[in-house]
């Protein structure tokens, strides 16, 4: 079983549009975002995240969630998945809570801030 390997993580400006890896929102021409190049089955690739999404740690949060569950990564499923058990479910965490709640607002097109 493979696993993903970072080898790199910066923030830049875009030079084409983009969407985020993690809610789907849109990043444009000149907005910061965060990228990060990683290895997966021998290939790389760039994963962008909008600063929000970068800022709450979503990737970490959904991927301890899942109790690293998924050795390929995590994706906006997995995220919708984990916000939706996070606002609904037992979680008691305040700081998690206000960051699923943030993440649902971007993913439904808000601007989640």
């Amino acid at each position: 079983m493979s696993a993903v390997l970072q080898l790199g993580h910066t923030v830049r400006a875009a030079r084409k549009p983009y969407y985020c890896g993690m809610c789907n929102a849109p990043i444009k021409v000149g907005d910061r975002h965060s990228v990060s190049t990683n290895v997966y089955d021998g290939r790389a690739y760039d994963w962008r995240e909008c600063l929000p999404c970068d800022r709450d740690g979503i990737v970490s949060l959904v991927h301890d969630w899942s109790g690293g569950y998924w050795d390929e990564g995590v994706n906006y499923e997995n995220a919708a998945e984990w916000a939706d058990e996070v606002i609904c479910g037992w979680f008691k965490r305040p700081a998690e809570r206000a960051a699923a709640r943030r993440w649902l607002a971007r993913a439904a097109g808000g601007e989640g801030e």
